[in-house]
């Protein structure tokens, strides 16, 4: 049996415009927003000292208790009211000197207000503290989970859409219904934080 294998690695595309090595790229400061961690020196830190940043469920997360959640005889019942939770990010953020009004930004999920502030803190880490100069790149990990703002607006949502009774009945007792801007919990925040 003889081989058609080729002797050498030849390019996938070998028709069209040469391609052209990247530049290269340089990491030149972070920032982030993690449960025990407002800033990467923290959770370095945490990593180090090999604590763990998962705590109890804070108070008023869940619009009924926890209790209330979980179902005695076995059935379908929430696992575990522990998980990573961020504290204490209120007392850092500062939603001025952004290209959009802060009142504006105050409308929006916190993990918008994450990814500002980690964007802001990479800036101020690599010796920028205003404006991002040209050619800046932000890269950003982040999971695109249900926010609270996000699940808030999906139940305003199926709640406008029940029967006028039992609508209104709803919509006495629910907060107000907020900003449609806070569906996108994905890739909109990055945008924000690129302009």
């Amino acid at each position: 049996m003889t081989s058609t294998a080729p002797t050498e690695c030849t390019p996938p595309h070998t028709t069209g415009p040469a391609v052209r090595p990247f530049e290269p790229v340089a990491v030149v400061g972070r920032g982030c927003v993690l449960p025990g961690a407002l800033t990467p020196g923290a959770f370095w830190e945490n990593v180090a000292a090999g604590r763990s940043a998962l705590g109890p469920l804070p108070a008023g997360h869940w619009r009924l208790p926890v209790d209330a959640a979980r179902v005695p005889d076995g059935g379908a019942v929430i696992p575990t009211d522990t998980g990573g939770y961020v504290h204490g990010f209120a007392d850092v953020f500062d939603p001025t000197g952004f290209a959009l009004d802060p009142a504006d930004i105050g409308r929006f999920d916190p993990l918008f207000h994450w990814v500002l502030h980690a964007g802001r803190e990479a800036l101020r880490e690599a010796g920028h503290p205003g404006p991002a100069p040209r050619r800046t790149g932000l890269v950003l990990g982040t999971l695109a989970h249900p926010t609270d703002a996000a699940m808030r607006h999906a139940e305003h949502v199926w709640t406008c859409a029940q029967d006028p009774a039992v609508r209104d009945a709803l919509l006495r007792q629910a907060p107000p219904a907020p900003d449609p801007v806070n569906r996108f919990c994905a890739g909109l925040p990055a945008l924000v934080a690129a302009r």
